[in-house]
């Protein structure tokens, strides 16, 4: 494998680098990540039709309520994620600083 010289405090050392996948491979490596999402999407998609055509048969009421729970649901969903990202961010940022903090030891200072 091609590699390259990297440069960090001075020293010189050797990087390994995969070689640049060709254009099937790359195809081949997002399908592999893609369908079991599409799949998820799919069955999320199956799920919600499925539900509304069970309370679609109990009366136009009660479609209408299990579509606004939804939507509400939905909402308390998407400000959670919200603030849970960014609880993730800062959580990441204060193990960096604990991190760094930190005296490097010997084989963790060389790379």
């Amino acid at each position: 494998m091609p590699g390259c010289l990297h440069q960090r405090h001075g020293r010189a050392r050797l990087l390994d680098r995969p070689a640049p996948l060709s254009r099937n491979e790359e195809v081949a490596a997002l399908l592999k990540i893609a369908l079991p999402l599409i799949a998820a999407y799919l069955a999320e998609l199956a799920i919600f039709l499925t539900t509304k055509a069970i309370v679609g048969r109990l009366g136009y009421e009660e479609l209408a309520a299990v579509g606004l729970a939804g939507h509400l649901c939905l909402e308390v969903l998407v400000i959670a994620m919200g603030l849970l990202s960014v609880v993730g961010v800062f959580v990441a940022q204060a193990l960096d600083k604990k991190i760094r903090s930190r005296p490097a030891t010997p084989h963790v200072r060389d790379l």
